[in-house]
């Protein structure tokens, strides 16, 4: 939703279902096939646009499907959670702030940093190299790009850091 504002209303429908959602008819198959090719596709450009099908085709007919199970209640806290690990897996390979990840959950900066560390077991610059390394790791092992190449897009700002991090 941050990075596609157009999806947000999409993805929003879909966050707020706590329940099951069982899908019928051709919507079901389409959803299964869309699922198939999304996991059997390699190219990255491909998988976003089969995801973004996926989203959209699931998202914009919620309200037609039939729910099973039952709610599950969420605490804010763990909606909180949630939402600051999308965000970062949507963002860092950018110049991410701690401020913007803070005001984006509605919290102050010290806070955040208390809240983080509470619920995600390491600081907020560790998680997101974290993130950073897991997918230079993924892109060395599938792609042909130089280590530079591959440090520069996921976020890092320089190699030797890149380097030091990945040690």
């Amino acid at each position: 939703a941050v990075t596609l504002p157009d999806f947000a209303q999409i993805i929003n429908s879909i966050i707020i279902r706590n329940d099951a959602v069982k899908f019928k008819g051709n919507r079901k198959q389409m959803i299964q096939e869309l699922m198939l090719r999304l996991s059997k596709t390699d190219a990255p450009e491909k998988k976003v646009l089969h995801f973004l099908s996926l989203i959209s085709l699931i998202g914009t007919e919620i309200y037609e499907e039939s729910v099973v199970g039952r709610k599950i209640e969420t605490s804010p806290t763990k909606r909180k959670v949630e939402q600051v690990r999308i965000y970062c897996e949507c963002n860092y390979m950018r110049r991410i702030k701690l401020g913007d990840v803070a005001n984006h959950i509605g919290m102050n900066v010290s806070s955040f940093c208390k809240f983080f560390l509470k619920n995600f077991g390491c600081t907020f610059t560790e998680y997101i190299n974290r993130l950073r390394v897991n997918e230079s790791c993924r892109r060395l092992r599938n792609s042909s790009d130089s280590v530079s190449e591959i440090a520069y897009s996921v976020g890092f700002t320089s190699v030797p850091y890149f380097n030091r991090i990945f040690s």
